[in-house]
Formats: structure tokens, sequence, C-alpha cells
């Protein structure tokens, strides 16, 4: 149940894609993302560095707004660790987002120049995530924000561009003795982690 939301948007986009597979008048599209990924991701006080990470994503986009299943995985390193403590595992996540183009600019394909758009965008998500190092693991459900910009360009129905991302993504802090206890520097008070991606590749789609 945990993979929820992700199997949930994806058979959505497969329903949604059916209509602009079968028809050339219909205003919506597919898209993948394929991305690079880097920043941090904190577990209780216990900062971590998450590099190197991809971020992939496939989903329907209609005008302006954008539905995707989303999944980023990561190499999750300890920042400040003892020797004695492991110090690097693994980040994953799965999720669905929302994006909103609230900028979008267009060039009509002229001659031999093909057609041009440039998107400036905002999105909200929901997913779960779990890092995993050896002897502690913390699965835990959050809420991802984020802006970005995406220029890309079209060769008929081929679509071919590139994708630039900042994303936060806030989940609770372990609670249970058994997490504090292994990130040994946690905080009765800490309530939230925030997790940090800056994301950059490349998007495909038609």
């Amino acid at each position: 149940m945990r993979s929820l939301p992700a199997l949930t948007a994806l058979a959505l986009v497969g329903v949604l894609g059916i209509p602009a597979a079968a028809a050339d008048d219909t205003p919506g599209s597919i898209t993948a993302t394929l991305n690079f990924a880097l920043g941090s991701s904190a577990v209780g006080d216990s900062p971590g560095f998450l590099a190197p990470g991809g971020h992939f994503d496939l989903g329907f986009r209609v005008r302006r707004w954008r539905l995707a299943a989303e999944l980023d995985s990561a190499l999750w390193s300890k920042l400040r660790a003892p020797d004695e403590l492991p110090v690097s595992g693994s980040f994953v996540r799965a999720g669905v987002a929302l994006r909103w183009s609230l900028l979008e600019m267009f060039a009509r394909p002229r001659g031999e120049r093909p057609a041009v758009a440039y998107r400036i965008y905002v999105e909200a998500g929901l997913g779960r995530q779990r890092i995993s190092v050896p002897g502690i693991e913390v699965s835990r459900n959050d809420v991802m924000i984020g802006l970005g910009v995406s220029p890309e360009i079209s060769f008929g129905r081929a679509l071919f561009g590139a994708n630039f991302g900042m994303r936060v993504v806030i989940a609770n802090a372990p609670e249970d003795q058994v997490a504090r206890t292994a990130c040994m520097t946690c905080s009765p008070t800490t309530r939230h982690d925030l997790t940090m991606l800056y994301t950059f590749g490349f998007v495909f789609g038609r």
C-alpha cells in the first residue's frame, strides 16, 4: 500500500494519455523527465547529503496542468558522523506531483525552425520516502513543493527539452525510540525534517 499514490498516478496518466495518442488535435501530451539530482535530507537533527542521485517522472499535460508519477533515488551520506557509525546508505522516494505553469512563452514553427516553448512552473505533491543505512531504516510520508523552468523544442509531434528545478520535501521527524536511538542526535523538539533537491536534466515526449 505504500506505493499506492505512485500506482494511482501511473494508471491515471495511462487513461488520460489514450485520447492524446489517438487524436492529433488533442491538446494534451505525455512527457517523461530524466534528471540528475543532488541536495540534502535530514533525519531528526542528523543531516545527510544526497548525491549522486536521479529523478524520473512520467506525466500527462493538458494546457497549463501536468500530473505525474515520480521516483527519486540517491546515495545518502551522513554528515559529521562519529567514526563508529555507518556514514552512507540510500534515499528512495516515490510519489505523485501536480504542476501548474504560471508563465508560458511560445514561438510557432516557421519554415525549418521548430516550435519552441518556455515554461516557468510551480508544483506540489505527496510521496513516501525511505532512508536506509546499515542497521537504520526510516520510512515516512511527505509533502513536496517545488519551482522550476522547462524550455522545450517540438519537431512535429516529438518533443525534446530541458528541466531545471528546486524542490522542498517536508516529512515528520522519527517518533519511535528505535529511530531516535539510531540517529543518535535526534532532538525531542524536532518535529519536521526537510529534504532539499536540485534537479537538472532532460524532457522527452509527444
